[in-house]
C-alpha cells in the first residue's frame, strides 16, 4: 500500500474513531513522510529504475517527451540541468541514486519506478533483497 492509499485509508477512519490526540496525528503523520523517503530511497538504488530514469532523461533533453509529463515543475528552476547531470553520469550507480531522488518526478512515475523495481525482483532472485526493502520501506543495504 502506498503511503499516499494510507493517508486516504486514515482520513475515511479519522471521524469514526476520535482516539487519536493531535500529537499521535503529528506523529503519525512523519511516520507516513518517512515511510515515503525510506521507500523512495530503496527505489532509487535499484539498477532498472536508474536505467529507466535516465532513458527519461535523455529523451526529454532530446526533445521526444515533455519534461512536464513526468516532474512537477513548481518551484523548480534547475530540473533541465539536474536531467542532464542524470544523462552524463548514467555509469556512476551510487551517484546515480542520489541524483534520482533529486529530481521532483510526479507520484504517479515513483509509482511506475515502484513497480519497475518489483518487477525485476520477481524475475532475478538476485534482487530479492531490494524487493524487501522497497516492500518494507527500510532502505538497509546498498544493491
Amino acid at each position: 500500500m502506498s503511503p499516499e492509499d494510507l493517508v486516504a485509508a486514515y482520513l475515511r477512519w479519522l471521524p469514526h474513531e476520535p482516539g487519536l490526540t493531535a500529537w499521535d496525528e503529528a506523529t503519525l503523520g512523519r511516520r507516513i513522510a518517512l515511510g515515503k523517503i525510506r521507500m523512495r530511497w530503496a527505489v532509487s538504488r535499484c539498477e532498472v529504475v536508474q536505467r529507466a530514469a535516465v532513458e527519461i532523461a535523455e529523451h526529454i533533453l532530446l526533445g521526444r517527451l515533455k519534461l512536464e509529463d513526468f516532474v512537477d515543475l513548481r518551484g523548480q528552476t534547475e530540473v533541465l540541468q539536474r536531467f542532464a547531470d542524470l544523462a552524463r553520469f548514467s555509469h556512476d550507480r551510487p551517484r546515480l541514486s542520489r541524483m534520482v531522488r533529486r529530481i521532483p518526478f510526479l507520484e504517479r512515475q515513483w509509482e511506475e519506478f515502484t513497480g519497475e523495481a518489483k518487477l525485476a525482483a520477481l524475475q532475478d532472485t538476485s534482487l530479492l533483497p531490494t524487493l524487501r526493502q522497497i516492500l518494507r520501506g527500510r532502505p538497509d543495504q546498498d544493491v
